[in-house]
C-alpha cells in the first residue's frame, strides 16, 4: 500500500506520523478506548472518524497539541480533497 502524502499534512496526520500509528493505538487503549491500528489508518484515510470519547482521548494523549477541531477537521480536509463525502462517524472497530 502506497502512503498518500496528503493524509499526513494536516495537524492530526502530522501528529500521528510523528507519534506513530501503533503507539497511538496503544495509548488510546490505556485511556479506555479499544482502538486498532487499522482504525487509526481508517481515520487517516477519511473513511471513518473517531467517536467523540475517542477523539477526546486523542486530544489528551497529544497533551494539548491537538484539538477536537484538528481531529475532526482532518476528516473534512481529506473528504473535501477526495470529493466523495462518504465519511461515517465510527471508530471502525467491531
Amino acid at each position: 500500500m502506497r502512503r498518500r502524502p496528503e493524509l499526513w499534512r494536516t495537524r492530526f496526520g502530522s501528529f500521528v506520523g510523528a507519534y506513530t500509528v501503533s503507539r497511538l493505538a496503544v495509548e488510546l487503549g490505556a485511556h479506555g478506548s479499544c482502538v486498532t491500528e487499522k482504525a487509526v489508518y481508517r481515520w487517516l484515510s477519511g473513511a471513518t472518524m473517531p467517536r467523540p470519547v475517542t477523539a477526546t482521548a486523542i486530544v489528551q494523549v497529544s497533551n494539548g497539541t491537538l484539538t477536537l477541531e484538528d481531529v475532526y477537521g482532518h476528516t473534512r480536509e481529506v473528504r473535501d480533497g477526495a470529493g466523495d463525502g462518504a465519511t461515517r462517524s465510527t471508530d471502525g472497530v467491531a
